[in-house]
């Protein structure tokens, strides 16, 4: 029981929640496939959930933190597009930076994978 109590605080706090668990925060990334063409644009997008709090941005950015090869990336706060130039699994990470009602500065991050293959010859 004292595992599962730990375990939930653990991951309470990872959620960005404060403590007293009376407000939380979730950052959630998708992209609208996950599997792609080199060379084949593929958007991605961040939502930010916020639950009895109101958060203040103060920067975001997203980032390539695995990647086979080359591939380009336009970063635009929540939305972003990728294009893999290389065949094989990229992943990418959302950070946000925020101000919550607290008065405490947080960092939160998600990571979504997107596979490119081979575009068909032709």
């Amino acid at each position: 029981m004292r595992r599962l109590a730990l375990l939930l605080f653990s991951l309470a706090l990872l959620a960005g929640c404060h403590d007293d668990f009376s407000w939380s925060v979730t950052i959630s990334t998708y992209a609208e496939s996950s599997t792609a063409y080199t060379g084949t644009e593929v958007g991605l997008t961040a939502v930010i959930a916020a639950d009895n709090t109101d958060v203040r941005i103060d920067d975001e950015d997203w980032e390539v933190v695995s990647a086979p090869g080359a591939y380009a990336l336009g970063d635009h706060g929540q939305y972003a597009e990728f294009t893999g130039l290389v065949p094989g699994t990229y992943v990418l990470r959302y950070r946000v930076w925020y101000w919550a009602d607290d008065g405490y500065y947080y960092v939160q991050e998600s990571f979504v994978t997107v596979t490119v293959l081979s575009a068909p010859a032709g």
